[in-house]
Protein backbone atom coordinates (compact mmCIF):
# COMPACT_ATOMS: atom_id res chain seq x y z
CA UNK A 1 0.00 0.00 0.00
CA UNK A 2 1.26 3.51 -0.89
CA UNK A 3 -0.24 7.20 0.04
CA UNK A 4 -2.59 7.45 -3.31
CA UNK A 5 -5.38 10.24 -4.01
CA UNK A 6 -7.71 7.64 -2.73
CA UNK A 7 -6.18 7.13 0.83
CA UNK A 8 -5.86 10.91 0.60
CA UNK A 9 -9.65 11.79 -0.16
CA UNK A 10 -9.92 8.68 2.65
CA UNK A 11 -8.15 11.03 5.08
CA UNK A 12 -10.28 13.88 4.34
CA UNK A 13 -13.27 12.30 4.62
CA UNK A 14 -12.39 10.90 8.03
CA UNK A 15 -10.39 13.63 9.36
CA UNK A 16 -7.57 11.72 10.29
CA UNK A 17 -4.83 9.22 9.42
CA UNK A 18 -4.80 5.63 10.32
CA UNK A 19 -1.95 4.55 12.21
CA UNK A 20 -1.74 1.88 9.18
CA UNK A 21 -1.67 4.80 6.97
CA UNK A 22 1.10 6.39 9.14
CA UNK A 23 3.07 3.20 8.70
CA UNK A 24 2.99 3.06 5.05
CA UNK A 25 3.94 6.75 4.59
CA UNK A 26 6.89 6.24 6.49
CA UNK A 27 8.04 3.17 4.63
CA UNK A 28 6.72 4.95 1.03
CA UNK A 29 8.95 8.27 2.22
CA UNK A 30 12.00 6.45 3.72
CA UNK A 31 12.33 3.88 0.70
CA UNK A 32 15.02 5.89 -1.61
CA UNK A 33 17.20 6.90 1.75
CA UNK A 34 16.50 10.35 1.23
CA UNK A 35 13.50 12.40 1.23
CA UNK A 36 12.34 13.81 -1.54
CA UNK A 37 10.89 16.98 -2.27
CA UNK A 38 7.23 15.96 -3.16
CA UNK A 39 7.15 13.49 -0.10
CA UNK A 40 7.88 16.72 2.03
CA UNK A 41 4.97 18.63 0.15
CA UNK A 42 2.70 15.50 0.60
CA UNK A 43 3.26 15.43 4.13
CA UNK A 44 2.22 18.81 4.38
CA UNK A 45 -0.73 17.52 2.29
CA UNK A 46 -1.83 15.46 4.80
CA UNK A 47 -1.08 17.31 7.92
CA UNK A 48 -3.52 20.00 6.79
CA UNK A 49 -6.45 17.25 6.50
CA UNK A 50 -5.68 16.33 10.13
CA UNK A 51 -7.81 18.80 12.66
CA UNK A 52 -5.60 19.54 15.54
CA UNK A 53 -8.45 17.47 18.03
CA UNK A 54 -7.68 14.38 15.82
CA UNK A 55 -3.81 14.80 15.30
CA UNK A 56 -1.88 11.98 17.43
CA UNK A 57 1.86 11.62 18.62
CA UNK A 58 2.83 9.14 15.93
CA UNK A 59 1.30 11.39 12.79
CA UNK A 60 3.01 14.62 14.87
CA UNK A 61 6.29 12.77 15.28
CA UNK A 62 6.60 11.16 11.29
CA UNK A 63 5.80 14.52 10.14
CA UNK A 64 8.43 16.28 11.47
CA UNK A 65 10.66 13.74 11.10
CA UNK A 66 10.11 13.85 7.27
CA UNK A 67 10.34 17.89 6.93
CA UNK A 68 13.31 17.98 8.95
CA UNK A 69 15.25 14.81 7.23
CA UNK A 70 14.45 16.62 3.61
CA UNK A 71 15.56 19.67 5.26
CA UNK A 72 18.82 18.65 6.71
CA UNK A 73 19.72 15.48 5.53
CA UNK A 74 20.20 16.96 1.98
CA UNK A 75 23.77 16.97 0.13
CA UNK A 76 23.84 20.60 -0.57
CA UNK A 77 24.00 21.90 3.33
CA UNK A 78 23.61 18.91 5.66
CA UNK A 79 22.62 19.34 9.29
CA UNK A 80 21.32 23.65 8.27
CA UNK A 81 18.36 25.09 6.87
CA UNK A 82 19.60 27.51 3.81
CA UNK A 83 17.69 30.00 2.64
CA UNK A 84 16.29 28.51 -0.50
CA UNK A 85 15.07 25.49 1.95
CA UNK A 86 13.67 28.58 4.41
CA UNK A 87 11.69 30.33 1.75
CA UNK A 88 10.14 26.33 0.81
CA UNK A 89 9.32 26.10 4.46
CA UNK A 90 7.99 29.24 5.34
CA UNK A 91 5.99 28.75 1.62
CA UNK A 92 4.76 25.32 2.61
CA UNK A 93 3.43 26.68 6.31
CA UNK A 94 1.75 29.73 4.46
CA UNK A 95 -0.10 27.44 2.33
CA UNK A 96 -1.45 24.85 4.66
CA UNK A 97 -3.10 26.28 7.82
CA UNK A 98 -0.05 28.46 8.82
CA UNK A 99 1.10 27.33 11.82
CA UNK A 100 -0.43 24.62 13.05
CA UNK A 101 0.62 22.55 15.90
CA UNK A 102 2.80 20.29 13.88
CA UNK A 103 4.17 22.82 12.27
CA UNK A 104 5.35 25.01 15.50
CA UNK A 105 7.07 21.28 16.74
CA UNK A 106 8.61 21.21 13.23
CA UNK A 107 10.35 24.56 13.65
CA UNK A 108 11.11 23.77 17.45
CA UNK A 109 12.98 20.94 16.83
CA UNK A 110 14.95 22.51 13.76
CA UNK A 111 15.94 25.63 15.91
CA UNK A 112 17.80 23.28 18.43
CA UNK A 113 19.33 20.96 15.41
CA UNK A 114 20.52 23.70 13.70
CA UNK A 115 23.17 26.77 13.57
CA UNK A 116 22.67 28.67 12.23
CA UNK A 117 19.37 28.77 12.82
CA UNK A 118 17.31 31.36 10.08
CA UNK A 119 15.96 34.65 11.51
CA UNK A 120 12.86 34.19 9.37
CA UNK A 121 11.71 31.12 11.05
CA UNK A 122 12.00 32.61 14.27
CA UNK A 123 8.62 34.37 13.91
CA UNK A 124 6.91 30.89 13.59
CA UNK A 125 8.02 30.45 17.54
CA UNK A 126 5.66 33.16 18.59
Amino acid sequence: MTISNTTIDQIRKRGAIKSEEITQFAIQCYEGGIISKSKAELAFQINELIPEDKNTAAWSTLFVKIISDYLLQDLSSPGEVDCSECNWLLKEIQEHKAPNANQKKLVHYLKIHTSPFPVELEELLK
